[in-house]
């Protein structure tokens, strides 16, 4: 019996899911991963899951080695640089005041913006020190545990806050932090994120929205509640820097 346009269209829709799963899965780790692997943590069967590698394969998405084992292939690299890559003229302006809280901080400061639901770094700035933060670039934080999150959030009106938080498993306590880092102009994290790691954010805001967010981070040990709201500062007259160039070269357009 020939399948009904509805039905293909469902089935088409389906193998698509399943191949971009098997994507994000080879995008995630750091190492090659098999088929057996994928196989198992789709829940497919080798069969199925060799046909959508050799798909993802034939268009450059991913990459087998001489192993057997996958690996991210160039089309996929491509298209991840070419979608950061809009975020480059946000990098030149804030690159200036990041240096210097970096180097009068010893710590490590990141440049994050809104994004899907979160809050990605579009840059990283290490600390000078042995002892400093992973790397966080291109990682997308939760809005409820992160400190640029949390600056974030406080900026979002009532119904916004309510809808985020109703859908959200948020730690106890978020609404004191949330109303804090309202009346602070920044938010500040301890180990909330990881464990071992604190930090302090703040937003950069053009014309009354936030477009990105500046943050100090390291770790617990160096960064004590206190230690952070000493930076905090510093690191508001960074996010006033950044926004000022921002709304000029926006007012030049």
């Amino acid at each position: 019996m020939t399948a009904t346009p509805r039905e293909a269209s469902s089935g088409g829709a389906q193998s698509v899911g399943r191949a971009l799963t098997l994507l994000r899965l080879v995008a995630d780790s750091r190492d090659p991963v098999t088929v057996t692997g994928l196989a198992t943590s789709c829940g497919l069967n080798r069969t199925t899951t060799w046909r959508l590698l050799g798909e993802l394969e034939n268009h450059g998405f991913v990459a087998r080695l001489p192993d057997g084992g996958f690996v991210l292939g160039p089309a996929a690299m491509l298209l991840g640089i070419t979608a950061t890559r809009r975020f480059d003229p946000l990098v030149r302006v804030a690159l200036p005041a990041m240096e210097l809280l970096r180097d009068h901080t010893e710590e490590t400061v990141i440049l994050s913006v809104p994004y899907g639901g979160g809050v990605m770094t579009v840059e990283q700035l290490d600390s000078p020190q042995t002892v400093r933060l992973r790397n966080y670039l291109y990682e997308v934080s939760p809005l409820v545990s992160s400190s640029p999150g949390r600056a974030l959030l406080a900026s979002y009106s009532p119904e916004e806050l309510a809808g985020v938080l109703a859908a959200t498993a948020a730690p106890q306590g978020i609404t004191a932090a949330l109303a804090r880092a309202r009346q602070d102009g920044y938010a500040t994290v301890v180990e909330d994120l990881a464990p071992g790691e604190s930090g302090i954010a703040a937003p950069i805001a053009v014309q009354g929205s936030v477009v990105a967010l500046l943050n100090v981070s390291g770790p617990s040990s160096r960064l004590p509640l206190a230690r952070l709201r000493a930076l905090a500062p510093m690191l508001q007259q960074a996010c006033a820097q950044v926004a000022g160039v921002l709304a000029e070269a926006g007012a030049g357009r």
